[in-house]
């Protein structure tokens, strides 16, 4: 009993003293950054944050994301020393077209943009006014086109824009060309005369704007797709740590540029305020209902393109004049997104639970190859591509590559296509649940027929392992081809002077395997599909595929202010307390004491005398905040990024409990003073 009586203390402080460094070994890396969260290097979990909630939005939108279920692991090398990932372009364009299109967004924007920027957003008209009462398409045909397909739309109406901007500012430069253009005209009468008093006080509140646009028929606000200006982005998520502050982290990036010397869609329809330029030049007015009207052709003519090339000729032949084209941004239908969305969940859980396959699928090639449509493959055409944006090029004797918003209209391209493991896979399967014959697609291979036989044979040893899974089997047979997919490719061509166009929709006949990796790549945002509507046809057409931008996680995105704070603090007490319980222990050694009872009371004493109140606090908040904390680790192990929910260890839990209530000593200490009667009983 005196040997206990001796020592206990003794032993109770080494273990407390050798449980305090071994804490500050324990919390390195959760003191790493600011939101406490462990291994959060730029180069693993934080890319994998943003890979993982940058392809979620693409086929998820409305859909809650378990960062933790199986299927949201991504293949890729995240234990690399640089990680990166892919910004494509199109994402901030799909946002402007297909999300900010009602009536509340573009008042808003209006309200809030620029007087200049408003005015030069891009549209092509058809009207003055919400009433329809004066028109202002450049041909009869598009003018009919108007009526029939555009008049819910907000975008062709001049009157929304000019009910909303700073009319004595966008006047000063262009009171002169406004006037000659419209305003001369409408001064002609009483009803134009009124609505010119009115509209540049019109707007009264966004609420009542909204009800007005409404009450006129007005649903919607969609802009034209075309690509003078590279839309910018700046696109974050936030985590929340366990104090409640909120860390952007940014997840798109893309500058908001302007791209003049490769404005390739400026045959189609150039802007509003050239259309000015040219009434002020030609002393014309661009109203269709006014007597000196510019003409169905004027505003061709002023293009100075056609008929002065083959291409401008086959373009307005097939397509329909220059400056009277419309062009719509066309958003991937939902049962596609959905179908990717599936087959990606099963693929991903599938390789992770057979390495074999997954080797499999490593193995596969990442090929280029050149098929071409059978109807199209004719050596005494000449082609001319596969869209209306290049007008002056050369015709070829081979197929060119389809329309691009990153095209300049230089060297043609050949048309080939990217075949990579994702997307290989994913059409061959389709392709066996279609009944098409597997050889077939590679048939239409000018020089890769080899290569693309070679590819699909590997392809069907991963399907064979696929199907053999019941459950997997279901789905995948389940799942239905898209109906009435209206995409398609085409060429513009020509024979002994005799213009047509070559078209192929991407899922028809033997297209079918190419049409799915094009789908696949259309919905993450890798290629495009534009609506071309002209005097002379419409043309659904699917691009060819973009040039991407390399994004690296930004480090700066994570600070580390406050943890290193903590840290510091973590140290320097766990410092100063193993130097007070060295000069104790060396203290009571050389002591004639036979009782070491009340060492037990070391850090009750120690810490309000030696540490202070303030580090004690300090101490038992680090402990706090990685209790508040969950417990994720990423795994970047087997060629996947993941994270994993592994709860602490039951050692490691009662450490942070301990540490922990330095709070619960500062809280007795301070309440000491409101309970003296009491104290000795609570002690």
């Amino acid at each position: 009993m005196k040997l206990v009586k001796k020592w206990c203390g003794v032993t109770y402080l080494l273990i407390s003293m050798t449980l305090s460094i071994l804490y500050i070994e324990m919390i390195n890396d959760s003191m790493a950054n600011d939101l406490f969260w462990p291994s959060l290097s730029p180069n693993g979990a934080h890319s994998y944050l943003l890979d993982l909630f940058s392809q979620h939005l693409l086929v998820n939108k409305q859909n809650d994301l378990d960062i933790f279920d199986a299927s949201s692991a991504i293949i890729d090398k995240y234990d690399a020393e640089i990680s990166t990932h892919i910004l494509w372009p199109s994402y901030p364009r799909s946002i402007v077209y297909t999300q900010l299109t009602t009536v509340e967004d573009a008042i808003q924007g209006f309200r809030s943009f620029d007087t200049f920027y408003t005015i030069s957003l891009f549209t092509q008209y058809c009207w003055v006014d919400f009433d329809n009462r004066w028109e202002m398409a450049h041909t009869i045909q598009r003018q009919a086109r108007c009526y029939q397909r555009y008049q819910q739309n907000g975008a062709v109406y001049l009157e929304a824009i000019l009910r909303n901007i700073d009319w004595d500012k966008w006047l000063n430069g262009n009171s002169q060309s406004f006037m000659i253009g419209i305003g001369n005209f409408l001064l002609q009468s009483s009803d134009g005369q009124l609505w010119l008093s009115n509209e540049p006080h019109a707007f009264k509140s966004i609420d009542t704007e909204v009800k007005y646009w409404k009450s006129k028929g007005i649903t919607e606000y969609i802009l034209q797709w075309n690509n003078r200006i590279q839309t910018g982005i700046s696109e974050s998520i936030a985590v929340v740590n366990a104090f409640g502050w909120r860390q952007p982290l940014t997840m798109y990036h893309i500058a908001h540029s302007a791209r003049e010397p490769s404005w390739t869609t400026f045959g189609l329809y150039w802007s509003f305020t050239d259309d000015l330029w040219v009434a002020s030049i030609s002393n014309g007015s661009i109203v269709r209902n006014s007597t000196n009207f510019l003409g169905d052709t004027s505003m061709e003519d002023n293009y100075y393109v056609y008929p002065f090339t083959s291409a401008s000729i086959v373009i307005h032949d097939l397509v329909g004049p220059f400056q009277s084209i419309d062009t719509f941004f066309i958003s991937p239908p939902i049962q596609l997104t959905e179908m990717i969305a599936t087959f990606n969940s099963i693929f991903i859980q599938a390789f992770q639970t057979n390495a074999t396959l997954f080797q499999s699928y490593k193995n596969l090639p990442t090929l280029t190859l050149d098929p071409i449509p059978k109807t199209w493959q004719q050596s005494s055409y000449q082609y001319y591509g596969g869209g209306p944006l290049c007008n002056a090029r050369n015709s070829t004797t081979f197929v060119q590559a389809s329309f691009s918003f990153d095209d300049i209209c230089g060297q043609p391209k050949p048309l080939q296509i990217l075949i990579r493991q994702k997307t290989a896979l994913f059409a061959y399967i389709r392709l066996r649940s279609s009944g098409i014959s597997v050889k077939d697609p590679c048939g239409l291979c000018l020089t890769t027929e080899v290569q693309c036989l070679s590819a699909l044979n590997q392809l069907e040893i991963i399907y064979n392992d696929l199907i053999a899974n019941s459950t997997i089997h279901d789905i995948l047979t389940n799942t239905s081809n898209l109906v009435n997919c209206q995409v398609e490719m085409i060429q513009l061509a020509s024979l002994n002077d005799t213009s047509f166009v070559l078209r192929q929709n991407i899922l028809q006949d033997e297209w079918f395997f190419f049409g799915y990796i094009e789908l696949y790549e259309w919905v993450y945002g890798e290629r495009e599909v534009v609506s071309f509507e002209g005097d002379a046809g419409t043309f659904v057409v699917l691009s060819e595929r973009l040039n991407g931008f390399t994004f690296a996680a930004n480090q700066k995105d994570i600070p580390n202010t406050t943890s290193q704070y903590l840290w510091g603090t973590t140290i320097a007490t766990t410092f100063l307390l193993l130097t007070v319980a060295l000069l104790t222990l060396f203290i009571y050694v050389r002591s004639t004491s036979y009782s070491s009872y009340h060492l037990l009371f070391f850090n009750r004493i120690v810490g309000p005398v030696w540490l202070g109140r303030p580090l004690m606090i300090v101490r038992s908040a680090t402990a706090i905040v990685i209790l508040s904390t969950s417990p994720i680790v990423f795994d970047s192990s087997n060629g996947f990024g993941r994270f994993l929910f592994e709860p602490r260890s039951f050692g490691y839990r009662m450490l942070l409990a301990s540490e922990a209530s330095w709070l619960t000593d500062v809280m007795i200490d301070i309440l000491l003073i409101f309970t003296q009667d009491i104290a000795p009983v609570l002690v």
